[in-house]
């Protein structure tokens, strides 16, 4: 898990399974090459930090963190409201019951996705350069 030798044991290459433990149940996981997100919502892995600001957050900060850090949003985002995760290779997509997509880079920290406005979005992945989202246009009574 992790990268820049971090998520070892100590000093060793951990190439099995361990247990992370979290204060809160799990709802769902996404994991990337650079780090994981759990569904509570909590990040392992380069930090994408959160200073929020309105519907943003400030620019991202790299630190790694070996063990789940919990994610303050700010009111931002409701945790209970969030009900998908999509994740890319430096960035994670968050999914929201009224299909509202927030994301969260390494340029932007986290911000709403002001292009899908008009669609209420059921799923929204992010590769190495490209995004892909599926969900249907406000305007059209849920027309995929």
């Amino acid at each position: 898990m992790g990268a820049d030798q971090h998520g070892r044991k100590n000093g060793e290459d951990q190439i099995t399974p361990r247990l992370v433990r979290t204060s809160a149940p799990v709802v769902a996981a996404k994991s990337s090459h650079f780090h994981t997100l759990i569904l509570t919502v909590w990040v392992l892995g380069r930090s994408q930090a959160v200073h929020l600001t309105g519907e943003k957050t400030g620019r991202s900060n790299p630190e790694v963190h070996v063990s789940p850090v919990a994610v303050d949003v700010g009111g931002v985002l409701d945790p209970k409201r969030i009900v998908r995760l999509g994740k890319g290779v430096h960035n994670t997509s968050i999914i929201l019951d009224d299909g509202r997509v927030f994301a969260w880079d390494w340029k932007d920290g986290l911000h709403r996705v002001d292009a899908l406005s008009g669609y209420h979005v059921e799923s929204y992945e992010t590769g190495f350069g490209s995004n892909v989202f599926l969900g249907h246009s406000k305007a059209t009574n849920g027309q995929v």
